[in-house]
């Protein structure tokens, strides 16, 4: 394992297949991008990228409000126009759990966070859920 200043996005995306990677590095940039994060120390919203991005930071607050706008189908895929379908909410879930779990790895997040985060990240059904 690299060093702990490494990034862990950039650590979760180089163990993954480069075809799992183009579309996680897709997932995460729209996650970036569409996370409500915390305001910064002068307020006001921040904007992040996928390396910038502090997801340590996240609280299953966090995770439970992303999950439940791609459940809802409050996010709707650019290219499409439509609510992302279950199978893309998984991607979306499946990555964050994945960069989650690399934040901990490093050191950057508390165990107890990362283990609540990622329970709250479980999978969609076509069925069960929408």
């Amino acid at each position: 394992m690299g060093p702990s200043v490494s990034n862990p996005v950039e650590v979760y995306l180089e163990s993954l297949p480069a075809r799992k990677e183009r579309t996680a590095r897709e997932v995460l940039e729209t996650l970036a991008a569409r996370i409500e994060w915390p305001p910064g120390p002068r307020g006001g919203k921040r904007e992040y990228d996928i390396l910038s991005a502090p997801w340590w930071a996240l609280t299953v607050d966090d995770v439970n409000h992303v999950r439940e706008q791609l459940v809802n189908g409050e996010w709707v895929s650019e290219s499409s126009g439509e609510p992302y379908t279950p199978p893309a909410v998984n991607r979306f879930l499946n990555s964050l759990r994945g960069v989650l779990r690399q934040c901990w790895k490093d050191g950057r997040m508390p165990v107890a966070s990362y283990l609540e985060a990622a329970a709250a990240l479980k999978t969609v059904s076509a069925s069960s859920d929408r």
